[in-house]
């Protein structure tokens, strides 16, 4: 199972400012891991930063592949055990 490794806005605000260190770890850590960041947390980055985020891979509940996701898996199963 993979790890789960929670972010805040801080992570974000020092890649911004250029902190190499910080963004080569995430990426780093990002190969065997999970990146979540919460809903709130996520609702307080401005535009650039949640596409940052985004394309950083980081998940948060908010997004609609977090919620499809789900829903797939409840599909799928339904779809394999049909009713007679």
């Amino acid at each position: 199972m993979p790890r789960l490794i929670a972010l805040d806005k801080s992570v974000i605000d020092q890649i911004n400012a250029g902190n190499v260190g910080v963004a080569n770890s995430l990426q780093r850590l990002s190969r065997g891991s999970k990146l979540r960041m919460s809903a709130e947390c996520f609702s307080q980055l401005n535009e650039a930063e949640q596409r940052l985020a985004t394309d950083l891979g980081v998940d948060h509940p908010n997004s609609d592949s977090h919620y499809l996701a789900n829903l797939r898996q409840r599909g799928h199963s339904r779809l394999r055990y049909p009713r007679a």
